[in-house]
């Protein structure tokens, strides 16, 4: 996956949470407990996996540790770099997190109707499909005459 194509798909695992916080002002649940879980740990091998952090350059860091018969969680990997670079690893890792969140959070307050609309039906029929949500927004695509 490109670099854009995984802010995006984290900004969605974040919006979850940004909606909450902006429809309920400041109050948050344990709703978006799985997707923030998700997010952070893609972002983390964001950074030290798949060398997408321009602060912290075109490498890796952490060698795997070889585990013949256990699985993720259970596997971690083998630190091979300083404490300096620890510290820049958690302050990269939290400066996408905060980007994307605003990130989801500014699309959510720019299109709160829409939103809106959204939650109202989630809450009478609890999941939604794509086709669902097409014909839900499609009142707000279309330009009046």
């Amino acid at each position: 996956m490109t670099l854009p194509e995984l802010e995006d798909q984290i900004t969605v695992m974040m919006a979850g949470q940004a909606a909450e916080e902006s429809i309920y002002v400041g109050v948050i649940s344990t709703g978006a407990g799985d997707d923030l879980h998700r997010a952070s740990e893609l972002i983390r091998q964001m950074v030290m996996r798949f060398g997408m952090s321009e602060r912290l350059g075109h490498l890796t860091y952490g060698a795997p540790q070889n585990a013949q018969y256990l699985r993720f969680p259970f596997v971690s990997a083998e630190r091979n770099y300083s404490d300096k670079t620890s510290e820049a690893i958690d302050a990269e890792v939290r400066r996408i997190s905060d980007e994307l969140y605003l990130r989801a959070k500014t699309i959510l307050i720019r299109r709160r109707a829409e939103l809106e609309r959204i939650a109202v039906e989630l809450i009478q029929k609890e999941t939604l499909d794509r086709r669902q949500i097409d014909l839900l927004l499609a009142s707000f695509l279309r330009v009046p005459a």
